[in-house]
Formats: structure tokens, C-alpha cells, sequence
């Protein structure tokens, strides 16, 4: 999240994919930020022991996904970018 935020913050646009695992922690961090309700793409947790087309799989979702947050231009500048705390 904090990658992501700061790249946003430069002006480039991102597409954090979180599992959900941790989607709490991706939400506090955002909120913590001054991002409260940054979008991003969830995908199933876990990811690391999965065989080659169940992760196929997931990685088409996550894109997908990605693809649509990009597109819909909702990240950080319809978040009040003015609140987005310094995180140089």
C-alpha cells in the first residue's frame, strides 16, 4: 500500500493487488495515509504453494482487476489527494 501510495502521490498511476488476508491491513494502512477507501484488487490467499495454472489463474484475475481500477481512473485523485499525508 505504501508503494503504491507514494507512486500515486508522484503522479503515477498504481494497482496494489493485496491477498485477503490482508485486506484489513491494506485498509488501515490506506486510512493511515490519509487515503481512507483506496481501491485494489483481492485475490485469494494464499498464493505461494499454488501449481502453475491455479496461479495462472489468479494472476488473470488480479490483472483483470487491475486493468478495470486503471481504466476507471478512481485511485488517489477521487480520494482526496489533498489529504494524502507525505510519505517520502
Amino acid at each position: 500500500m505504501h508503494d503504491a501510495l507514494t507512486l500515486e502521490h508522484r503522479g503515477i498511476p498504481c494497482a496494489l493487488i493485496c491477498t485477503d488476508t490482508f485486506v484489513n491491513t491494506a485498509d488501515i494502512m490506506a486510512e493511515n495515509l490519509g487515503v481512507k477507501g483506496y481501491p485494489y484488487a483481492v485475490v485469494e490467499h494464499p498464493i505461494g504453494r499454488l501449481d502453475s495454472d491455479r496461479l495462472t489463474d489468479r494472476i488473470e484475475q488480479a490483472v483483470s482487476d487491475c486493468m478495470k481500477l486503471l481504466k476507471e481512473d478512481i485511485r488517489i485523485q477521487n480520494h482526496h489527494s489533498t489529504s494524502l499525508r507525505q510519505i517520502d
